[in-house]
This record gives C-alpha cells, structure tokens and sequence, in this order.
C-alpha cells in the first residue's frame, strides 16, 4: 500500500524556477508509482510584484491554505509533509506556521530551498521570531538544497541536508542536436536571454553589453524571452535600443513556452544570463540552454558554477564590461564552441535531467521511511 505525501508550495503562475520544479515532482509518474500525493498550492494566483510584502490579499490566502491543511490532516494519514520553503521573512513566518503544525500529525517533515536567501532572512531576525525560527527548524527531518554551497542557508539547525539539483525535461532528439546549423547565417551569433526581465537578473546590462559590440561591428542577434517584472528597466531598454538604431537586431519575446521555446534554444549559438539576483539558487533556464547543447555565459552565483565546466564562461558579476569581454572571448575563439556545445549537452544527461532529479527527490522521501522519531509521539497513529 502506498503512503500519502503532502506537498505544500506555488505552481504556476507565475512561472519562476521553484513553481516549475514542484509542478514537475507533481505531475511525475515516479512520485505517484510511490506515494498518494495531495497538493497544496501556495501561490493561489499571486503576483510577482507581491512577492515579500505583506498585503491583506496574502494574509487571507494563507489562511485559506492553512486551513486546507488541516482538513487534509483530518481526511488521512501522512508519511511526510513536504514544503517548499519561503525566502522572504513574512512567507517564512508562515511557513513555521505549517511546519508546526504538521510535525504533530505527519512522520517526516522535509524541506526544500529552491534558492539561496534563506540564511539572510533568519540572520535579520531577533526576538520571538528568532526563537520561533530555532525552535520549528528542530522539527525539521531532512532540509534540501540545490547545492552543497547552499546548506549553511539552514544555519545549522536542520542535522539532516540533501543535496537534489534541479532538473528538466529533456525535449531534444539528438538528432536536433546534430541538425543544429553550426554555420551563422552571415557570420553572425545568436544570442538568447531566457529568464524573467528582473533587473538582477542582468538583462539590461546584457542589453547595454550588446550595443556596445554591434557598435564595434561585431555581427550579433540577441534576443530576450522572458515575463516583464521590472517594467521601468524594460522600457529604459526599448528607449535605449531604439535611440541606438539596433531595433533589428535586439528583440523582446515575451514569454515563450512549448514548441516556440525548443526553436528558440536550438536556433540560438549562445546563452547569457548574467545574473546578479541575491537569491539565485540553480536557474532552470540554465539548464535548458544545457538541454539544447548551448554554451553558457554566466555569474558566480548559487549553484551556477556547478553548472559550468568547460561548457562557457563564468563571471564574477554579471557588469557590463564583463558580459561584453565574455561574448567577445566566445565569438573571437568560436573554434571552441563545438567543444563547448558537447560539454553542455553531456553535463546535463549526466546531472540535470527531470528523471534525475524526480529519482533523487523519491530517493530522499524513502531513505528514512523506517526511521523512528522520539520527539513525542509524532507520526503514530
């Protein structure tokens, strides 16, 4: 007989790398051929913009979810409550709320951090809430994180730290791969950006980056698909773009998904995503670019590094000037891009595939199944 899991986190929308990883574990046929799953989405039609503010819309939403959780608890028994945890202060305080109260009705707690702000958030905290912190994480059986970087995120509360990498789908043929046209049409390079327009994530900045060569004559194509979260940089860039007469040469896609998004990664020579975002954690559209056999051009950020390796450059910030010697170095030394393109390709079917890191996430669930707690009497029914 199967157990019952609990999963508590956002899905899409809006779709963001933590929404999309827990839609994958949901919706995987390896979660349901060993558990009963039951969701509870925490998202409920938020807004991006909303994100780490408190407005009444939110604190009734929560409600909402918390009193979901209870009538699940009272419908059945749970082997383990998963959550996904919060990184701002206000969802983190919430989530304790969930935590606390499902240490007393399930067998395992287990926790999951999509990203890397989780130690700035309790660091911040004093008083009460700094003892409520203490206290639920105590109640924490395992902790994940997207890599070994990230475990002091759970300042050494939680004893128990997984490491599980973010993992997609593979939507690629090698045969799509092999047919890629390694010759630029005209000479030139396709560049994509695919992230959301968040001014840490360094669009505009890779925007400024790529007018600077195309006015050193450098023959480039950039295009940026993404949903528009900061709306006065985005248009900043379309003020910019038109003002230097590259409107042919820069385009905004939107947010593309499906079939389009496949075309886009395999028409493309290179991917960029020059991220200063603080709470960078593992970003799917790196994987992606990997999927499709893209080199990467990217920051020192989260768990970034373990995604490049001899696959691209990694920055040590995602500046101007430094996205703009990094595109040089590739487009200038373009004999290494074959090389590059495989190694992108071959680091992703070893490490990041959704298979992978559905099997890595069951793996975690079962590794303590016959675990025997002693804090109470949690998890007998």
């Amino acid at each position: 007989m199967k157990d019952n899991i609990m999963i508590v986190g956002p899905l899409p929308e809006p779709i963001q790398g933590e929404t999309v990883a827990i839609q994958t574990l949901v919706e995987s046929e390896l979660l349901n051929d060993n558990y009963i799953p039951t969701t509870i989405n925490t998202s409920m039609g938020r807004r991006s913009g909303q994100v780490g503010k408190w407005t009444f819309g939110k604190v009734l939403r929560d409600f909402k979810v918390r009193k979901k959780i209870k009538k699940e608890f009272k419908k059945r028994k749970y082997e383990i409550f998963y959550i996904s945890l919060s990184q701002s202060r206000f969802g983190l305080l919430r989530d304790l709320s969930f935590i606390n109260f499902a240490s007393k009705k399930a067998k395992k707690i287990v926790t999951h951090l999509h990203g890397n702000n989780l130690g700035n958030i309790i660091s911040r905290m004093s008083g009460f809430e700094k003892i409520w912190v203490n206290t639920i994480f105590k109640k924490i059986d395992i902790g994940i994180v997207l890599g070994s970087q990230l475990s002091g995120n759970y300042c050494g509360l939680v004893k128990d730290i997984r490491v599980v990498p973010n993992g997609i789908q593979d939507r690629f043929q090698d045969k799509d791969i092999l047919s890629k046209d390694k010759q630029r049409s005209n000479n030139e390079m396709k560049i994509v950006y695919l992230s959301n327009l968040i001014k840490e994530k360094g669009f505009f900045n890779l925007i400024q980056a790529t007018l600077n060569l195309l006015k050193s004559n450098y023959r480039i194509n950039l295009k940026l698909a993404g949903a528009i979260y900061d709306r006065n940089e985005y248009e900043n860039s379309i003020k910019l773009i038109k003002e230097s007469g590259y409107e042919d040469k820069i385009k905004f896609l939107g947010t593309v998904r499906g079939k389009d998004k496949d075309n886009l990664l395999l028409e493309s020579d290179l991917m960029v995503l020059p991220s200063n975002y603080k709470v960078e954690g593992l970003p799917l559209s790196i994987l992606e670019g990997m999927s499709a056999a893209l080199p990467i051009i990217s920051t020192n950020r989260g768990c970034i590094p373990d995604l490049i390796k001899g696959n691209g450059i990694l920055m040590k910030n995602g500046s101007v000037d430094n996205v703009e010697e990094s595109i040089k170095r590739i487009y200038d030394d373009n004999e290494k891009i074959p090389a590059m393109e495989a190694t992108s390709r071959k680091l992703y079917l070893e490490k990041y595939t959704q298979d992978k890191y559905i099997e890595n996430l069951i793996e975690v669930f079962l590794s303590s199944k016959n675990k025997r707690y002693s804090r109470g009497n949690k998890g007998e029914y």
